[in-house]
């Protein structure tokens, strides 16, 4: 294995989740904060990821590998995010918002398929690293909300300045240049050097009937888990802020749910190969409606915190998981197209009726209920049916990894 091609892929992952982390988890709260936007404007703000979700996969599966590397299309996609995110931070109107949210997860959204991509070509037979490869992506996770809240928003440095948690956009816009860049010194090292199909072909002759049938059950739970992760990063800063936290405290506290998640990362192959698909899908579900149902009925501190420290778990367990079970099914010709198709569901589908539900459930669970315990429900519902389906439908087969034709 190429040792610096390795490190390069780590540093990638890495600095990819640090941008990410200035985006996706305070995004309602900073929206919350700026005078006329409601929740159901807020809803409608981060649902333009969907439309992102819907276009950019569609239009990345064409070009990716055929016309511009992945690896490229990449930093042209960072380069361009971090342009997008200054510009978001000077505006305070919603349709400028709206616009510039919408084209700003045009370039966001295919980097998460586009590193999963690089990273599988990259390892091929030997699939099983994705979890030490990915795990770096949660380091840059809590690397940025750590630096943000105790270093920007703490009282120990920069006091004499107008601080605001906004302002981690510029941070991330920062990031996001300097990924651009050095995204650009990587080159493809495929296992395969076959050219990746161009084409739709996750249901196509290549898979049997039941292999097709199995996918495309398991596209619906993924589809089901990405709706409830909506609700959790729409609902969970200004959640705490009800709580009781403080916003400095924010960040770090979201982040304290990736602590088990560092440790399930290294050991999630060995997982898989001990307990198989269903029983580690169904525990990431679990997780998920565990986590929900305690935000739902407590909103103590000690509930709060035992939910948070979950989100670990529901991500290692289905979501990572859910990565190498797709993978699974990919030829070295299918994979760039069949990562991207993913993406399109989960970042397309999921975001379009997850952030919509959850912006107009969070009106009415604070304006009828005076609270969020209806909100917190809704999720720990769809997570529990989400969990039933992987147990009726997906068969506990054990992860094998093979360059396929």
């Amino acid at each position: 294995m190429n040792k610096n091609f390795s490190f390069k892929l780590r540093a990638i992952t890495f600095f990819q989740y640090v941008v990410i982390c200035g985006v996706i988890p305070v995004m309602s709260l900073y929206l919350k904060e700026i005078p006329g936007i409601s929740g159901i404007k807020i809803g409608i703000i981060l649902s333009m990821s969907t439309a992102a979700g819907i276009l950019s996969p569609l239009i990345s599966v064409y070009i990716a590998d055929r016309y511009i590397s992945a690896e490229k299309l990449f930093s042209v996609c960072n380069i361009a995010a971090s342009l997008l995110m200054t510009m978001l931070r000077q505006q305070s109107s919603f349709l400028p918002i709206l616009f510039i949210y919408l084209f700003l997860m045009m370039c966001i959204t295919p980097s998460t398929a586009l590193i999963n991509i690089m990273v599988f070509n990259f390892l091929g037979t030997e699939g099983r690293r994705f979890g030490s490869i990915r795990v770096w992506g949660t380091l840059g996770w809590i690397f940025m909300s750590l630096f943000f809240s105790y270093v920007w928003l703490g009282d120990i440095f920069f006091r004499d300045l107008v601080k605001s948690i906004g302002d981690i956009l510029y941070f991330s816009s920062a990031t996001a240049l300097f990924l651009g860049l050095f995204s650009l010194t990587i080159h493809s090292e495929k296992k395969e050097s076959k050219k990746s199909s161009t084409g739709l072909s996750l249901f196509g002759k290549d898979l049997s009937s039941p292999d097709r049938r199995r996918l495309f059950v398991f596209f619906l739970i993924s589809f089901f888990m990405s709706v409830v992760d909506k609700y959790y990063y729409m609902g969970l800063s200004p959640y705490l802020r009800y709580a009781g936290v403080g916003d400095k405290w924010i960040m770090p506290v979201i982040s304290s749910g990736n602590i088990s998640e560092i440790f399930l990362m290294f050991f999630l192959f060995r997982i898989l190969v001990r307990f198989g698909f269903k029983i580690t899908l169904a525990a990431g579900a679990a997780a998920h409606c565990l986590r929900f149902f305690l935000f739902a009925f407590s909103d103590s501190i000690i509930p709060v915190l035992s939910a948070i420290l979950i989100h670990g778990v529901t991500f290692a367990l289905f979501s990572a998981a859910s990565y190498i079970y797709l993978d699974m099914y990919c030829s070295s010709k299918t994979r760039t197209s069949n990562h991207l198709v993913y993406s399109f569901v989960i970042s397309g589908g999921g975001n379009l009726f997850g952030n919509l539900a959850a912006g107009n459930v969070f009106d009415i669970s604070l304006s009828t209920f005076g609270s969020y315990s209806f909100f917190w429900f809704i999720p720990a519902i769809v997570s529990l049916i989400s969990l039933f389906m992987i147990i009726i439908f997906i068969d506990n087969s054990k992860p094998v990894f093979q360059e396929k034709g």
